[in-house]
């Protein structure tokens, strides 16, 4: 049973981590890298872009991402945490008996 955690463990980061790449990569396409050219446009310069349509719904993806993120470390942790409390008892068990 520990193997498939140790398998989820290594898949559930990589992909959300590939998920969350995709989204930024595609805004980033979409908007261009230069952040300081990006806050002098107008709202009708930035409505002329190319894809322009398809921000709100790669924003919004982000923001799932994000909370899948979250959601994902916070079960994780309380697994970790549960392993390592029974990894404890099992110690302080074992040095009892000896």
């Amino acid at each position: 049973k520990k193997f498939k955690y140790h398998i989820l463990s290594l898949a559930v980061p990589i992909i959300i981590h590939t998920v969350c790449d995709m989204f930024l990569t595609a805004m980033m396409s979409i908007i261009g890298n230069d952040i300081e050219a990006l806050s002098k446009i107008t709202e009708a310069e930035f409505a002329s872009m190319p894809y322009y349509n398809y921000l709100i719904p790669l924003i919004a993806g982000e923001a799932i991402v994000m909370v899948g993120i979250v959601v994902t470390l916070i079960v994780w942790l309380k697994k970790i945490n549960k392993w390592s409390k029974n990894g404890e008892m099992q110690e302080l068990l074992s040095g009892d008996n000896a």
